[in-house]
């Protein structure tokens, strides 16, 4: 079965009911309230929580829709989460006129009603089959089935118009505790749930039910000495304080710093990390000074109109990192970065988005590439490249110093420009990196503004940090790996793993020209479906040797020799996937690009 990776939100099967009088001019409160709930909400084991987000729009022309609880419910009807604080939902009139419109202009494609009859039948043939491997297959499926399609919409590129929907919107998120509606919680498994909310509308009360599921996934591949995060994650900064004296001693966590669209704090960001089985995450929201609410619009528009990271909050950001760090377990290492932004939107020409990572100090945005580059690397920090060929991509690759880019940036596959420009970057800086003076890190990050985005859990990165165990309470060890370019970007939290003579990636040796290396390949697919897997060798940017095999979903191991003519690295590919049948390619999911090794050749 194909595998879809997708933006945001779906919907699901739908019931209303409505005290007292009909509404006028509305069939109960079915079209009046706009509900998106994700059919394919998860958890990695061993975190048994899942966050279900509901989002909610008032698509009536009266201004008074009150929203007074929001419940998941389980088989049983019984309350197994709840928020109950009020709210008002203000009309969407004049902005949009129906549900469809809301997806149309936000990218939302769900699933169709086959898709979700097609998840719930392999849901229901899992149920009855003894056999792990099986039910492990049997549920990723229904999984994959019932993710919405992708769209190419972009958190970065919404018009005002669309920007002025979101901002209208509402999303809630609820923690479902799976202990309570399951005891099946060893292994792979898939569970029915209502979504119940209740609300008023036109003084009248009405009760909206949706149905959708909630999946229990496998752990994550465990890498041993490599530790799996995300490198680029945003937080939502719209209910935020104007001045950092204003926020609250003690609960920094508790706050967004940027454009998230979820509403998501800092904390909430480290507990959904947590609960699809990541250990570390760079928060990296977007920088510039500027009043959080000089404009009406809160998502990528003028400068001056949205909320960001400013000067007087860094302190505070930082703090609210350590606080979700520290005092939370298992201890996700929640790091503090930037995205910088160039001068794009104020029609000055040249684009981009480059992540600093590893600065004590603010860096600020609004400036050229050049001047990004710069910044990034102040105070001992590097700047990797954000989405270089999406949404706001770079423009000017003359600006340096740059310490890596994006070759997975919220997608399902390999960015091949990006690619390309990686292997030229090595190519250009060879002798750099064999002096071990520069590297240049490819990562896959998720880019996440939305907990519902599907690249939220899947893009992420390996490091190698030499440890068995996680980076803890060390934001040091996150940066340093990633900095000297130990490390696996991976699309869909599958692992691979390299050593070239038993170095591993970012490391740099000589050895006689002429003479053969060893390098020695392990890797195991996040999703027991994925029984075929093809390993690519390249030297300096051309492959050497590929090798495609049955692994049977299991974890494999791979030795190929490879010969230095001359100064070189050496990268590894690794792809996973299914074989429709025994006559044809196997259709690749999964990708996971390991960083170099740098050989230097002596005569």
């Amino acid at each position: 079965m194909k595998r879809v990776l997708a933006l945001i939100l779906v919907c699901a099967l739908l019931s209303v009911s409505v005290a007292g009088r009909p509404l006028p001019a509305v069939k109960a409160a079915g079209e009046a309230l706009y509900v998106e709930i994700p059919q394919d909400s998860y958890c990695r084991a061993s975190a048994t929580t899942a966050y279900v987000p509901i989002m909610m729009g008032n698509l009536s022309a009266d201004q008074s829709m009150l929203i007074r609880s929001v419940e998941i419910l389980d088989a049983k009807g019984q309350v197994v989460a709840a928020e109950r604080t009020e709210f008002k939902l203000e009309s969407l009139a004049g902005k949009a006129g129906s549900s469809e419109e809301i997806r149309t202009a936000l990218g939302i494609v769900p699933p169709t009603a086959a898709d979700i009859t097609t998840a719930r039948a392999f849901v229901t043939e899992a149920a009855s089959t003894v056999d792990r491997k099986q039910k492990s297959i049997l549920v990723e499926q229904a999984f994959f089935a019932s993710r919405a399609k992708q769209s190419m919409k972009n958190p970065d590129e919404l018009t005002v118009d669309v920007a002025r929907i979101q901002q209208l919107l509402k999303t809630t998120t609820l923690a479902v505790d799976l202990t309570r509606i399951t005891t099946d919680t060893t292994s792979e498994t898939a569970v029915l749930v209502t979504v119940r909310i209740t609300g008023e509308l036109a003084g009248q009360p009405f009760t909206v039910d949706q149905q959708t599921m909630v999946y229990f996934l496998a752990s994550l591949p465990n890498g041993g000495m490599w530790h799996p995060g995300d490198g680029h994650v945003h937080t939502a900064g719209l209910a935020q304080p104007d001045s950092a004296s204003q926020y609250v001693a003690g609960r920094e966590d508790l706050y967004g710093f940027s454009d998230a669209t979820d509403g998501a704090s800092i904390l909430s960001r480290r507990d959904q990390a947590n609960s699809k089985g990541m250990q570390w995450i760079v928060i990296t929201d977007h920088a510039g000074d500027d009043n959080h609410f000089a404009g009406p619009n809160p998502i990528h528009l003028p400068q001056n109109q949205e909320p960001r990271l400013e000067t007087d909050e860094w302190s505070t950001y930082q703090t609210a990192c350590s606080r979700a760090t520290t005092e939370n377990t298992p201890t996700v290492t929640t790091c503090a970065g930037e995205e910088l932004a160039t001068k794009e939107l104020q029609g000055t020409g040249g684009t981009g988005h480059l992540l600093c990572y590893g600065k004590s100090s603010y860096a600020s945005s609004f400036e050229s590439c050049s001047d990004l580059t710069y910044k990034a690397t102040g105070n001992g920090g590097f700047g990797v490249v954000a989405h270089p060929y999406r949404s706001i991509s770079w423009s000017d690759w003359s600006a340096t110093p740059w310490s890596g880019l994006e070759v997975i940036s919220n997608q399902s596959n390999l960015d091949t420009n990006a690619i390309s420009r990686w292997d030229q970057q090595l190519l250009n800086k060879l002798n750099d990196e064999i002096a071990g003076s520069y590297w240049c890190v490819a990562m896959a990050n998720s880019d996440v503004h939305t907990q519902t985005a599907p690249m939220w859990g899947a893009n992420m990165n390996y490091i190698y940090t030499g440890s068995y165990s996680a980076p803890g309470t060390s934001p040091a060890v996150v940066w340093n790996a990633i900095r000297n370019g130990a490390l696996t970007a991976s699309s869909d939290g599958s692992f691979a793993a390299a050593t070239v003579n038993g170095l591993y990636p970012g490391s740099h040796t000589t050895v006689l020209r002429n003479s053969t290396v060893s390098v020695f390949v392990t890797g195991t697919t996040a999703f027991s479906s994925d029984e075929y897997a093809r390993v690519r060798v390249l030297r300096n940017g051309v492959e050497v040797s590929s090798q495609q095999f049955h692994t049977a979903g299991l974890n494999f191991n791979r030795t190929v020799s490879v010969q230095i003519p001359a100064n070189c690295y050496i990268r590894v590919e690794v792809y996973y996937g299914t074989r429709p049948d025994d006559n044809q390619e196997p259709n690749w999911y999964g990708y996971c690009m390991i960083n170099p090794v740098f050989i230097g050749a002596s005569n």
